[in-house]
């Protein structure tokens, strides 16, 4: 049984520290099934986590429709 959630949060130190060259090619997915190699700090570069999960960043943009009144 597990007795916790192991996914990462946004200040481990284990985020984008591991070795990309020690994840073997078969592996792509972490075990939520969500792509393994990722940028989960957003500094642009790609770089596998320490552990079993993945740290999946959103960045999604959000667009605010504009109005104009006329004065």
């Amino acid at each position: 049984t597990t007795t916790g959630d192991y996914r990462l949060q946004a200040w481990s130190p284990a985020v984008d520290a591991g070795l990309n060259a020690a994840v073997p090619v078969t592996v792509t997915k972490d075990l939520d099934g969500n792509p393994r190699i990722v940028d989960g700090t957003g500094d642009g570069s790609a770089v596998v986590d320490m552990g079993a999960y993945e740290r999946q960043i959103s960045l999604k943009r959000v667009y605010l429709p504009l109005v104009v009144r006329d004065a």
